[in-house]
């Protein structure tokens, strides 16, 4: 809904409505499906809200992993502009259990692993 000055989009009324306040940053679509804003949404940070994303492009296949030097794997976490990072990992699986337990702990109830 708006014009060419001001965007409103359905997601923060909906949540507006259900909440009773104006959300202070993002909305988080917690399954990741954009099209329902009856339960699927809550407040977020723009930090949270990009915790929530699936499994981002890697030629891993694997969130948070990528190739690192020789037959190597490395890992990396961010949250808040901070990133989280580890290397020499033997197989990529490795990578990402360590990524994943590192983002369990960061990320908290908008954790995805991908």
């Amino acid at each position: 809904i708006g014009d060419d000055r001001y965007w409103l989009y359905s997601h923060r009324i909906a949540f507006a409505m259900q909440s009773g306040f104006w959300p202070p940053e993002e909305i988080d679509h917690i399954d990741r499906r954009g099209r329902d804003d009856n339960t699927n949404i809550r407040a977020a940070s723009f930090s949270d809200n990009a915790c929530n994303k699936g499994k981002l492009k890697s030629a891993s296949g694997l969130k948070w992993v990528k190739k690192g030097s020789g037959k190597n794997w490395r890992a990396a976490v961010q949250k808040n502009n901070k990133s989280y990072e580890a290397a020499g990992f033997l197989t990529k699986e490795a990578a990402y259990e360590w990524a994943s337990g590192i983002a369990k702990r960061l990320h908290g109830e908008f954790y995805n692993p991908g």
